[in-house]
C-alpha cells in the first residue's frame, strides 16, 4: 500500500481495470477489485486494490489521467464506489475504433494479440471450475486484472502512434469529452411505466402463440421450418441466398417481394411478417426492458461508441436507441420525473442527413435541395411533386411519404426493391418496383448533384482506401457489392451518416459543458437516432429548451452553412 501511494504521487497517468460481479442491471455490479498499472517505460508496475481499501487512494485517483479499455464501464463502477475519475480519459476501445472501425473484434484480448503480441490470461477454465464468474474468489482475480492493465498499456502506446499517423490526435481530444458526457447520460436513468410494459409483454406473447399454433400452424422463427414451408410446401422460388451458407434468405425485403409477386400467398406472408414484428418488439422492448429495470425502478442506456462502422452510437443491454418514432409503440413507456418536477423532452435534429447531403450536392453544383432548405421549404413535399407522386396517388399524405422515403433513399443511390419494401414496412402501402424505379429516375433528373457526389466519393475511396468526414475522421468501407467487389459506391452514404454522427457528438459535448457550468438546467438521459432525451425542469421549460436547441444547432450551422431545425416536443402525451 505504501509503494502504491508513492507510485501514484509521482504518476501523471495510470492504467485502470475494474473487476465486478456480472449482473444485467446498471446498478448492482458489486466491485471485486481494482487493478492499477503505473507506467514504467513500455511496461507497468501492477497493483491490485480491494474495495475496502479503495477510499485511501480516492483523492489521487480522482485527479490522474486514466487509460482503460471500455472506460465508460470502469468510470461508472468507480463513481458508484465513491471515486469519480476527473482527469483525462484515454479509452483504448474508442481509440481502436478511430484507428480502424472495421475490426472484427474490439475486445481487449483480440486487439492486444493482433497489435502487441500479448493477450489476456485464460479464465474460462477457472470460471467453469467455479460454475460462474461471480463465484471466482477475489484472490484469483488479481493476476488476471493486473495482466489486463499491462496489455492495455501496450495497446495504448500502439494506438497513440496510429492515431498520430492519421492526424486524429486532436480529434481524440473531443472524444475524451464525449466519453465523459456519455457516462453522465448513462447514469441519469429514465422513468418507465412498468405496468404498461408488463401488459404489452403479456399481449405480445399471447399473439405470438396464436400466430404460431392457430393461424400458421408452425414456428416461423425457425429458419429450417420456414424454408421448408415456403420453398418446399408452397413451392415459392428462392429469390436470394446467403453469401456464406447459400441458404435461402427470408428477410423482410424477400418476404415483401414474394408477397407482391404471389398474391395467393399474401395472407400467410403477412402473418409471418406480423410474427417477426411481434417477436422483435417483445425481445427488445417488452420482456427486454423488464430485464434491465434497476433497483431504483429506472432504466439506463448502455452506449457503445464502437458499435457501428459509421461512427454512430449503438446501445445494447438494453437497446434504448432503436425505438420507433410512433409514440404508441414504445415511447409511451417513458415518463416525466415528478419526484424532481421534471418534464421529459425530446430534441430531434430535423432531416439532418438530408441537410448535410444537400450541402455536398450544392458543392457539386446542384443547389436545388440546398436552396429549398435555405428558403424554409418542405423538401419532402417538393420531392414528391418532382417525381410525380401527387399525380399518381390520390391520398396526398401517402404521396408525400413517397417523397420522404425517397429522399432518404435516393440520395445514396438506393434502388426500387428497397424503396418498395420500405414503403410497405414503414407506411403499410404497396407500390410496384416499376413505379419505384420511375420515381427514382425522376428524382435524379431533378437533383443531379447527388449522383455526382456518389461518383466522386466512390472514386476517392477507390483511390485512397478511405474517405474523410468534415472533421478528419476516416471511414474505410469493407462491404462487398453484388459482384464481390468493394462497395466503393457506399462512400457518400458513409460521409453523410458519419458526418451526422460527429455533429451529434459535438452537440452532446456542448450541452454537457453548459450543464456542468450551470448555464442550462437539464439532465440528458438518452440519445435516439438524431435526437436527445432531456429531463427539463417544469418551471422554465420553454427557456431551457430553447437554450438546448441553440446549443444543438450551433456546430452544424457553422460547418454546413444551413439552418438546422430542432424539433422540440414534450414526450409524454
Amino acid at each position: 500500500m505504501r509503494e502504491l501511494s508513492e507510485a501514484l504521487a509521482d504518476a501523471k497517468l495510470i492504467v485502470l481495470d475494474v473487476e465486478t460481479l456480472k449482473v444485467d442491471t446498471f446498478t448492482g455490479k458489486d466491485l471485486l477489485g481494482v487493478a492499477i498499472g503505473v507506467p514504467r517505460g513500455i511496461d507497468v508496475d501492477g497493483y491490485y486494490v480491494l474495495p475496502a481499501d479503495l477510499h485511501k487512494y480516492k483523492t489521487r485517483l480522482s485527479e490522474l489521467d486514466i487509460v482503460a479499455h471500455n472506460i465508460l464501464f470502469d468510470a461508472e463502477i468507480m463513481e458508484q464506489n465513491g471515486v469519480p475519475l476527473n482527469g483525462g480519459w484515454y479509452d483504448t476501445l474508442t481509440m481502436a475504433h478511430l484507428n480502424n472501425e472495421n475490426e472484427f473484434n474490439f475486445g481487449l484480448d483480440s486487439l492486444a494479440r493482433k497489435y502487441c503480441g500479448v493477450g489476456k490470461l485464460p479464465m474460462k477454465e477457472v470460471e467453469k471450475a467455479f460454475g460462474h464468474w461471480n463465484n471466482i474468489p477475489v484472490e484469483l482475480m488479481e493476476p488476471y486484472a493486473k495482466n489486463d492493465v499491462a496489455i492495455t498499456w501496450k495497446l495504448f502506446m500502439y494506438l497513440t502512434a496510429k492515431l498520430a499517423e492519421q492526424g486524429l490526435t486532436k480529434l481524440y481530444e473531443n472524444y475524451k469529452e464525449y466519453l465523459k458526457a456519455l457516462q453522465y447520460i448513462q447514469a441519469q436513468g429514465i422513468v418507465v411505466d412498468w405496468d404498461m410494459v408488463e401488459r404489452r409483454r403479456v399481449e405480445a406473447e399471447q399473439q405470438l402463440k396464436r400466430l404460431q399454433y392457430v393461424e400458421l400452424g408452425y414456428d416461423p422463427s425457425k429458419s429450417s421450418v420456414l424454408d421448408y414451408r415456403l420453398y418446399e410446401v408452397a413451392g415459392l422460388p428462392v429469390i436470394q441466398r446467403t453469401e456464406v451458407t447459400h441458404k435461402p434468405k427470408t428477410d423482410v425485403a424477400v418476404l415483401q417481394a414474394l408477397r407482391e409477386s404471389y398474391p395467393e400467398h399474401r395472407l400467410e406472408l403477412d402473418r409471418i411478417l406480423r410474427y417477426r414484428n411481434l417477436q422483435k418488439a417483445n425481445g427488445n422492448w417488452y420482456a427486454g426492458y423488464l430485464k434491465y429495470k434497476d433497483e431504483t425502478g429506472l432504466i439506463h442506456p448502455n452506449f457503445k461508441v464502437h458499435g457501428t462502422q459509421t461512427g454512430r452510437l449503438s446501445c445494447e443491454a438494453p437497446n434504448l436507441q432503436q425505438i420507433p418514432r410512433d409514440y404508441s409503440r414504445v415511447k409511451c413507456f417513458f415518463r416525466d420525473n415528478p419526484a424532481r418536477s421534471e418534464v421529459l423532452v425530446e430534441l430531434d435534429f430535423s432531416q439532418i442527413e438530408l441537410r448535410v447531403a444537400a450541402y455536398y450536392a450544392m458543392k457539386a453544383k446542384d443547389p436545388t435541395m440546398y436552396n429549398i432548405y435555405k428558403e424554409g421549404g418542405d423538401v419532402h413535399s417538393r420531392s414528391a411533386e418532382l417525381v410525380g407522386a401527387y399525380d399518381q396517388i390520390a391520398n396526398r399524405s401517402e404521396a408525400r411519404q413517397v417523397g420522404k422515403t425517397g429522399n432518404f433513399l435516393w440520395i445514396y443511390g438506393g434502388g426500387p426493391k428497397t424503396m418498395s419494401a420500405q414503403l410497405y414496412r414503414q407506411f403499410g402501402f404497396s407500390s410496384s418496383r416499376e413505379q419505384c424505379k420511375d420515381w427514382g429516375n425522376r428524382f435524379h433528373a431533378s437533383y443531379p448533384g447527388f449522383q455526382r457526389c456518389i461518383d466522386k466519393s466512390s472514386r476517392k475511396h477507390q483511390r485512397d482506401g478511405y474517405i474523410t468526414f468534415f472533421n478528419g475522421r476516416r471511414r474505410r468501407i469493407r462491404e462487398r457489392d453484388a459482384f464481390g467487389a468493394t462497395a466503393h459506391r457506399k462512400a457518400f452514404n458513409a460521409i453523410v451518416q458519419g458526418g451526422c454522427s460527429q455533429l451529434l457528438m459535438y452537440s452532446i459535448i456542448k450541452i454537457h459543458r453548459a450543464i456542468e457550468a450551470g448555464e442550462v438546467r437539464a439532465r440528458v438521459c438518452n440519445t435516439v437516432h438524431d435526437s436527445l432525451w432531456v429531463y427539463v425542469p417544469a418551471e422554465g421549460i420553454d427557456e431551457e429548451t430553447e437554450k438546448l436547441s441553440a446549443l444543438m444547432r450551433s456546430m452544424p450551422e457553422r460547418v454546413f452553412q444551413l439552418p438546422f431545425d430542432i424539433d422540440a416536443k414534450v414526450m409524454v402525451q
